[in-house]
Order: structure tokens, then sequence, then C-alpha cells
């Protein structure tokens, strides 16, 4: 792994200490929750380092953070979300979920990939820059977020405190294994629920079956998704550059076809309560990845004209998630300055792609998306996110703490010419 810097006596923070914050917030449990503590912890670090900050509460124990250095602009954001996805069974882990564990060059502990590690290097690469007064030009915005592995609810009170509305790029540092990701695809949880009537199944005329309702809806849904697969062959997200630099045999064209395309899975079903009985209830639940050419408002008229065809007196239909893609120009400024100034860092070959996954981005730029610089962008491999035994590089996380640094001036530098 290269360093062009590499020597603690040009940083504010030893290494010990870089990693010692990584360790903090990892003993911090904030397993969709609890992010409060992450955000006074950070907020008692840039203190010192006389940087002011902003809790923004959701709720008693989840919170946003925000803090800025520099003045005026341009102005770029850098965000990443401080919980992590639960650690299952504990028992399955070589070691300890919630403490940071180094062995061969490898940092264990929930979040170290997805994504504390990645925030972590954000918060450490403000404080330095501020301290080195090495920000010349324009504005640093850090956007630490509450609740992203499920309903963003962070990412949407940024957006609607108007922290957004300035800002002319955006970093979020989920992993990214080397590749830049100037785009993702949407992600829908959509649930279709059946109702029917109750009554012995030994006399089945009397009650009506909300299962076979809902069975005919499934299959009714299925016609169509096949019929629109046939016609999803051309795609403006490019996915299939990820996929390729991180398995081991090249995608199939089916396989690209499927990555860069639309895609709906259904993911829960339910129905009934006793065997005996007709099921009064059912319902199903879809994880729908939309694209330009199907996005989030051609999936919800494809759900309710499909509960029109079948039965719309028993059928209803409700989103409970609806996180819209992002896109930007593949050849924007800050992609442009990451993928300069990244192989002086990293030794993988630095690859720009469309993310398959969903991220904050989805809020924070929902109504910005068209004139935004966006690049995702962070130490870490996407495959091990919400593994057992997640680690991060030691190596990498280091060097992305200086990576950053680079870039943030140089981008702030170009954009204010």
């Amino acid at each position: 792994m290269k360093n062009k810097k590499g020597s603690d006596e040009m940083s504010t923070f030893s290494e010990e200490e870089k990693l010692q914050i990584l360790a903090d917030m990892v003993e911090i449990r904030t397993e969709n929750d609890n992010e409060i503590e992450v955000c006074q912890y950070l907020q008692k670090l840039l203190s010192k380092h006389d940087i002011d900050s902003n809790i923004l509460k959701v709720n008693d124990k989840r919170a946003n953070i925000v803090a800025e250095i520099g003045s005026g602009s341009p102005v770029l954001a850098i965000s990443g979300h401080m919980d992590v996805v639960t650690s299952g069974d504990e028992n399955e882990w070589t070691y300890p979920p919630f403490e940071l564990t180094e062995k061969d060059g490898k940092l264990y502990g929930r979040g170290t990939s997805d994504m504390k590690g990645g925030l972590a290097a954000l918060v450490i690469s403000l404080i330095e820059l501020k301290e080195e007064d090495a920000l010349k030009d324009g504005t640093m915005r850090l956007l630490a977020t509450t609740g992203e592995e499920k309903e963003q609810e962070g990412a949407k009170l940024f957006a609607k405190e108007g922290y957004m509305d300035d800002v002319d790029g955006l970093i979020i540092a989920e992993p990214t294994k080397s590749m830049i990701f100037y785009a993702h695809k949407g992600s829908m949880d959509c649930k279709v629920s059946a109702k029917g009537k109750t009554t012995h199944s030994s006399v089945p005329f009397l009650g009506d079956s909300a299962i076979d309702t809902l069975v005919d809806f499934v299959n009714q849904m299925k016609n169509k998704y096949q019929d629109i697969k046939k016609e999803d062959t051309k795609h403006e997200l490019d996915v299939a550059p990820m996929f390729n630099s991180l398995l081991d045999d090249p995608l199939t064209e089916e396989q690209e076809n499927i990555v860069s395309g639309f895609s709906m899975v259904g993911s829960i079903i339910n129905g009934g309560s006793q065997f005996n009985s007709v099921p009064g209830h059912a319902y199903i639940e879809y994880n729908v990845r939309t694209v330009p050419e199907y996005d989030n408002e051609f999936v919800k008229k494809l759900f309710k004209d499909v509960i029109k065809e079948v039965d719309e007196d028993r059928l209803t239909f409700e989103v409970p998630s609806d996180n819209s893609l992002v896109k930007s120009d593949k050849d924007n400024a800050l992609v442009k300055c990451i993928a300069n100034i990244g192989p002086d860092y990293v030794d993988d070959k630095m690859i720009v792609s469309a993310l398959i996954g969903t991220t904050d981005g989805s809020n924070l730029l929902k109504d910005r998306e068209d004139d935004v610089d966006f690049a995702i962008f962070g130490p870490g491999v996407p495959l091990e996110a919400h593994q057992v035994d997640e680690y991060l590089e030691k190596d990498t996380y280091l060097n992305y703490i200086d990576l950053y640094k680079d870039v943030f001036v140089k981008y702030l530098e170009d954009k204010s010419k």
C-alpha cells in the first residue's frame, strides 16, 4: 500500500491516536440505534480542536452531527453514517464485534468497513486540515448521519434543514475498494396487503381467502416484471465494472443486464394465523431496485395498475421505504479529482462505476442531484459490509486520511477558480 506522506510528524494525530479514534467509535454500540453517543463523542473531539458542531436530534437516542471549517463557496460536503447493522450471534465472531482488534494488518470490528472507518477518516482529515491551516478555498461541511441502514431519517433531516442547499460537491465515504461510484440505484420497500374473510376451513365458501387474492396479485406482477425485463436491455447506469473488479470471473452478458437494470424481488410473505382457518389477511413485501429507465414513480404506478387489474377492493399498497436513485456525471469534477490523486495512495486500479446499492445520497440529493458533483469513495471492501468478522485493512484506513486531505483541498481549489 502506497503512502505519499506517511509520517506522524506531518500529522496532527499520531498513528496510535488515529486508531484509538476508530476504536472508540466501534466500541459505541449503534446497531440501528443510539447514534447520539457517537455524536457526543465527535462533538468533544471536534471541540478540542476549536471546531464548532451542532447535534440535530431525530429522537432522544438518534441524531446527526454537523461541523464546518473554512468559509464561503465552494462548499464540499463529506458524509458518513454512524449506525451499523446488528452483529447477530456474537459467538460466531472470532473477535468481539464491539472491540477493535488488530490482527495481521486488519482491524476487526462491527462497522470498521461499513462505515465507521470511513467516517473516522473524514473527521480526522477535517481536523488536520484545520490545524494545519491547509484549507485556503471554500468550506468543508461534515454531515454525519443517523439511520442510513434503514429509513435514512438522518439524511432526510439534513436535507429538510437546508444543509445541502449550497453544496457544490458531496463525498460519501462508504467502502468502495478503490472504486469511485458516481451514481447508484434506488431502493424501495413495496408492500401489498390482501384482505379476506375468516371462517373455518371446512366451510371455505363462507369465507374469502386473502392468500388466494394475494397469489393472484403475485402471479400477475411476475408476468408484468418478466415483460419489463424483456425490454430492459439498455442502461444509463453501468454497474458491471463494480462486479467485474470484485469477482474472480467476469459477469456474463445476462448477469450484466441484471445488475445494471431494474430488479424486483419478493422478499417477505406472510398470511393466515391457523392451519384450519381461511386466512383473513396476507401480505407480501418486495425490494425493488430502480434505475433511470424505471424509476420510483414508475414502480408506484406499476403496483397500483396491477392491483386494479386483480382486485382493488381487496388489495392495498404502501411504500414503507422510498429511496430514490442518484445519478451524476461520470466525469464530474469530484470523480476526476479522486481519480487523479488516488493512485498516489492506493495500489488497486481506480475504477469508475455505478453502485448497485443505495446510500444516504438518495435523500441528501433528492432535489439537487443534477447540479452537485457526487462521489462515493471510502476505505474498505463493499463485500465485507454486514459480515461476521467484518474488517478494514489498517494501512487502507490510515492512507485514506491523507488521500482525503489532498482531494478536499484540490477539489475546492479547482472549483473556486
